[in-house]
């Protein structure tokens, strides 16, 4: 009975010796931020962390008009008749618009920065004014 848990003890042993000896021979990379992989394994994806200099409201405003692919999506008339209880489920637009909403409510300031975001992201576009040439272009076209 000792001779048989001494082999299989002798086994175990050989069997963590040839794995630790594998291990130290891998080749380990120079960088220490990036984990250890074995060699063979699928490359790993690298997550670039990118600096932005701007508010979570500008950028919230701008992720606004680029899901609605409406140029002035939220306007400074918006934020006068925003009512934060209104939207109670919605898709990205409406929890965009409600985020927007309890930031305005909460306070002076966020109103105020998110008037001059939507200022400078949505201007105000001017009304079309109908010249001689397009009145001659909808004659044709009627």
């Amino acid at each position: 009975v000792f001779s048989l848990v001494a082999e299989r003890r002798r086994k175990f042993q050989e069997i963590i010796n040839r794995s630790n000896h594998e291990a130290s021979q891998a080749v380990r990379p120079k960088s220490s931020s990036s984990r250890w992989l074995p060699p063979g394994s699928p490359p790993q994806l690298v997550t670039e962390i990118l600096e932005i200099r701007e508010s979570m409201l500008s950028l919230l405003v701008k992720l606004h008009q680029k899901l609605s692919a409406k140029q002035n999506s939220l306007s400074l008339s918006w934020l006068a008749e925003v009512d934060p209880a209104h939207h109670a489920h919605g898709d990205g637009l409406t929890a965009i618009e409600r985020i927007l909403a309890k930031a305005a409510a909460r306070s002076r300031h966020s109103k105020r920065c998110l008037q001059e975001i939507c200022g400078k992201v949505c201007p105000p576009i001017p009304p079309k004014k109908n010249s001689p040439g397009d009145k001659k272009s909808m004659d044709k076209e009627e």
